[in-house]
This record gives C-alpha cells, sequence and structure tokens, in this order.
C-alpha cells in the first residue's frame, strides 16, 4: 500500500512536461536475464524492470535477475551512481530503509533525491523530507517538488489543508506525463484514505478495470472500496485481476481475504493468505511484518499477534500507514475504540 506508492513512483520524475515516459508499453517484453549477460545489462533496461515490477500481476523473476546484476557489479566495483540509484530501489522495494538511505545520501541527481524523500517518509523522518523535498524545486517539474513536499507535510501531521493544497495542484495540472499525475492521484487517494474519506479516495483512482493498473492503485481502491462495506464489488471485480496474477502481492491477497470473510460466500482467497502468511511466519520474513499484522487484525482476528507485527513492523518503518496501523492494534489490546 503506502510503501507501494512509495517506491519507485514513476521514472522519469525529473523531466518536464516533454519528458518521455519510461514505462513499458503492452508489447514491450523484459526478458529474465541470465548471469552470462547480466553484464550487459543497461540502466535503461534496469529500469523497465523497476517501472514493469509495479504493476499488478508482475513476477519476481526480473527483479531477482536485477538483484543479481547489481551483486555482480558490486563484486567488479562497477556500481556507478546510476545502478546505486537502481541498488537503492530495490531495497526501498524490500523495505530496507535504512539501507537504501545509506546508499541515496551519496548521490545528487533529482530522482535519487526523489526517492530518498520517499525514503525519510518510511522511516518517519519527515523534516528530512520535507528539506529534501525542497531541493528539488529548481532541478524538477512545478507538479513534482510541490506533491514531494505536501506529501511529507502531510505524512507528519494528516491535515485536510495539505489535501486540499494538493487537490488544487492536481487540478490546474496540464502538461506533465502520465507517470507523474498517477503518482499524485495515488498521493491524492492516500491523503483522502487517511482522512476517513474513501468516497473522496476513488475520485482519485481507476475506474472498475484493475487488470493493467499499478499495485499502488489497485490497494488504493480496494481499501476505499472495503471502508464502504463493498466486499462483493471488491471480489468480482479485483479477483478477476488476482487470477490473472502471475504471483499475488501480499496486500492484494489480504484484502481479498478480508472481502471473502464479509460475504460469507467462500474460503478459496483466506486459505491462501492463511499458507502466505504462515510461510512468512516461518520465514521470518519481517520486511512483511506489516502485512501479518494487517493479516492477524483484518483476517483471522488475533489482537496480540496483530500487535505483536505491528511492533516487529514500527521497528523498521515509521511512516503514517504504519503508524497507523500500530495505534490500531494499540487500541484492540487494551478495548479501546
Amino acid at each position: 500500500m503506502l510503501k507501494k506508492r512509495l517506491g519507485v513512483l514513476f521514472l522519469c520524475t525529473v523531466c518536464g512536461a516533454n519528458a518521455k515516459q519510461l514505462s513499458p508499453s503492452s508489447t514491450d517484453i523484459i526478458a529474465t536475464w541470465p548471469a552470462s549477460v547480466s553484464s550487459k545489462m543497461t540502466y535503461q533496461q534496469a529500469i523497465d524492470i523497476l517501472d514493469k515490477a509495479k504493476q499488478l500481476g508482475s513476477t519476481s523473476a526480473d527483479i531477482k535477475a536485477l538483484s543479481h546484476v547489481i551483486s555482480r557489479r558490486e563484486s567488479q566495483r562497477n556500481l556507478d551512481d546510476k545502478f546505486t540509484y537502481i541498488k537503492a530501489s530495490l531495497l526501498q522495494r524490500n523495505h530496507d530503509f535504512e539501507a537504501a538511505k545509506e546508499q541515496l545520501v551519496t548521490l545528487n541527481t533529482p530522482q535519487s533525491k526523489l526517492l530518498l524523500a520517499s525514503v525519510y517518509n518510511n522511516l518517519g523522518q519527515f523534516e528530512n523530507s520535507l528539506q529534501t523535498c525542497k531541493s528539488l524545486v529548481s532541478h524538477s517539474a512545478h507538479l513534482v517538488a510541490l506533491t514531494c513536499m505536501l506529501d511529507a507535510r502531510f505524512q507528519q501531521s494528516p491535515s485536510v489543508k495539505w489535501y486540499q493544497q494538493l487537490t488544487q495542484l492536481r487540478r490546474v495540472a496540464k502538461y506533465e506525463s502520465a507517470q507523474v499525475l498517477e503518482w499524485v492521484d495515488q498521493t491524492l487517494a492516500f491523503m483522502a484514505l487517511a482522512l476517513n474519506n474513501p468516497t473522496a479516495a476513488l475520485t482519485h483512482l481507476p475506474a472498475e478495470e484493475l487488470d493493467q493498473v499499478s499495485v499502488a492503485s489497485a490497494s488504493l481502491w480496494a481499501q476505499a472500496q472495503l471502508a464502504l462495506g463493498r466486499y462483493n464489488h471488491v471480489i468480482d471485480t479485483l479477483g478477476p485481476a488476482a487470477n490473472k496474477a502471475a504471483e499475488m502481492d501480499d496486500g492484494i491477497l489480504i484484502m481479498l481475504a478480508q472481502a471473502e470473510q464479509h460475504t460469507g460466500n467462500d474460503t478459496r482467497w483466506q486459505k491462501q493468505a492463511q499458507q502466505r502468511i504462515a510461510m512468512r511466519e516461518w520465514r521470518k520474513d519481517w520486511s512483511h511484518a506489516a502485512y501479518i499484522a494487517r493479516y492477524y487484525l483484518e483476517v483471522k482476528q488475533d489482537a496480540d499477534k496483530a500487535h505483536h507485527f505491528a511492533q516487529v513492523n514500527w521497528q523498521y518503518a515509521k511512516g503514517l500507514e504504519d503508524k497507523q496501523l500500530l495505534s490500531r492494534t494499540v487500541n484492540l489490546v487494551t478495548g479501546e475504540n
């Protein structure tokens, strides 16, 4: 969810209105890169892999290959600034935020600063995020820098004021790339959800066709629908897209299980979620602790386990969503509303 939105948000963030969009078209093919060709992977190919990995239903094969490329380059002392940015993107994707920060503070490009601001938000270091966003003002598109700043301010102190300001900026945006506008819309939807306004959140998101959307957009859409009690709608709309997915995102799976539990019509998604969470716990995969906590909060209600894993997650991630998750579990174990 939030971390998905704050991953590789878009890959041409610092370009102007005439920027070339870097996401591959539906006819593009991103290959799985064997070790024999890993040293030949270009920066653009790495960017394309990261961009494709944002989409609902993407597989992890290309990301694993890209991680292999980074390891080989490091062993060969051939990790330049561009591939250091790629490494930091992978680290953030894996929720290793401190390590991502260590890589990014050595870089000075606009896109690395934008990613660093995102990582600071993940770590709950909102003032650092805000200052990093401000450094983008003279180097990035106006909307990019301002969205970055308003996102940092909102995560530090959620307020309808920041949401309204960004809504006004989005309304007059005419010349930004599709990727930039999608990111801004995701940020607005996140803000609306945090303000307990799921109806407003849906106005910033794609309509019912979810096959070709990003994981972030699909997650935000499902959160809004669940908040409105539209459980059958989540299953009927998101279920077919999930069925086509080569691999299922943890957050999407948990929300399908949550919706299914409320309908009482089947147990398919609940069984899959139970298996996934059991695997995460067995592997001690604490980078997914937030998802484990949400499973015990929303699907298989267990207040103590939900609180435990929310605390585990808090050791690594302190963004607004992480804070809200921990607060919910505290209220659950103490019996407060």
